[in-house]
């Protein structure tokens, strides 16, 4: 039997994020091993998902940041596993999976190493020092990689300009895909939904989820909040991380903690989208944005930035709107012309309900199923 490891970076076992890839390799008959860090994951959880799905857990103690000295150690637990286990293939995630990942499976001998990006480093508008450093290391990395998959259309152009083993082995798919049953628009239990969260059933509800970083500029939709001057809106954010404190004394000084709720990481997400009127993002960098697919499918209208990934999501008006990441009187513009125009929010509500299809869990394990398929085939005729 074909084994295929799949790596990725702090995981909860099998999620949104791999359950394409595990799908589509069940349907090959491939063994799927996913390796990742698995410390803040019951093993209760993943002893239900090797029942479920008959994954193998593997547990290297890797770090996000591509800086730490853990990822010395995690790269030598990965060395260790390739070589007990004898991998086929390697799919490999997120920048320091794929660093790991390739590096391992090129010291190995693996015949077939898939890195897939989830948003590169370097893109249009991206730091200096991004460009500086990442973009040269996947220049690098593409020399030991059999097969890129990219999320978004920029990063599907910058892809094809690198030497892979193989420069027809570029390929695009609309994320990792969402479950359309697990989010679908209910407009029906909203004053119900509002009762329980202590809101008046007047009350206009933003919702942002996502880790609370630099990165995803919460601040922005704080002060968004400060200058809609309907006490009626609210902010309602999902999601936990190193700037909640900060973002707490940001909104008690700017006058709105009221109006500002921090619920943490929510398990509920149906029902937290089911609630909301309105998504918001005010993120700096995204791939394909998860959230605003799961939105979309919720039938929200979504605000949010105009950069890399959202604008292969969102078309202004359509959709919702696209605005600079930090103008926080533009977010506040679009939100409050939203609230005051029920036919638009109903019409956008549609178009991102019918949108929202093609991002289907099950589309996106059909793409994967096609490319090992493929990849599996070139590597059997070589």
């Amino acid at each position: 039997m074909t084994k295929l490891l799949y790596i990725s970076n702090l995981s909860n076992g099998v999620s949104s994020f791999s359950k394409a890839a595990v799908l589509a390799s069940k349907q090959l008959k491939m063994e799927f091993y996913l390796a990742a860090n698995f410390q803040e994951t019951s093993k209760e959880k993943l002893e239900n998902d090797t029942k479920e799905y008959g994954v193998h857990f593997c547990q290297l103690d890797l770090d996000r940041s591509p800086y730490s000295k853990n990822n010395i150690k995690a790269y030598h637990q990965l060395v260790e596993l390739i070589n007990k286990e004898k991998f086929d293939v390697i799919h490999c995630n997120t920048p320091v999976g794929g660093l790991l990942g390739r590096l391992a499976g090129k010291k190995c001998g693996v015949k077939t190493v898939i890195y897939q990006a989830h948003g590169f480093h370097f893109y249009k508008g991206a730091p200096i020092k991004n460009w500086l450093f990442y973009y040269p290391v996947e220049r690098w990395l593409a020399h030991y990689t059999d097969a890129l998959i990219t999320i978004n259309q920029e990063d599907y152009e910058f892809a094809k300009l690198f030497n892979l083993k193989n420069k027809e082995n570029v390929y695009y798919i609309p994320g990792v895909g969402i479950d359309l049953e697990a989010f679908k628009s209910n407009t029906d239990g909203k004053k119900d939904l509002k009762k329980l969260f202590n809101f008046d059933k007047n009350d206009f509800i933003l919702i942002s989820v996502g880790r609370l970083d630099e990165n995803k500029n919460n601040k922005t939709l704080i002060k968004t909040i400060s200058l809609i001057k309907d006490i009626n809106v609210h902010l309602v954010i999902c999601g936990d991380g190193e700037k909640k404190e900060e973002l707490i004394s940001y909104s008690n000084k700017l006058g709105v903690k009221n109006r500002i709720h921090f619920l943490g990481n929510c398990s509920n997400m149906n029902d937290m989208y089911s609630l909301a009127d309105v998504f918001v993002m005010a993120s700096y960098r995204e791939g394909l944005s998860r959230s605003i697919m799961e939105a979309m499918s919720s039938g929200l209208p979504c605000v949010v930035s105009d950069i890399r990934g959202n604008r292969d999501l969102i078309v202004n008006k359509k959709n919702g709107f696209l605005v600079s990441p930090d103008d926080a009187e533009k977010f506040s513009e679009k939100i409050m012309y939203l609230k005051k125009n029920e036919y638009e929010l109903r019409k956008i509500r549609e178009n991102n309900i019918f949108d929202a299809r093609k991002f289907d869990i099950n589309k996106v394990k059909k793409e994967i199923y096609r490319i090992y398929e493929e990849l599996l085939f070139n590597s059997i005729c070589v």
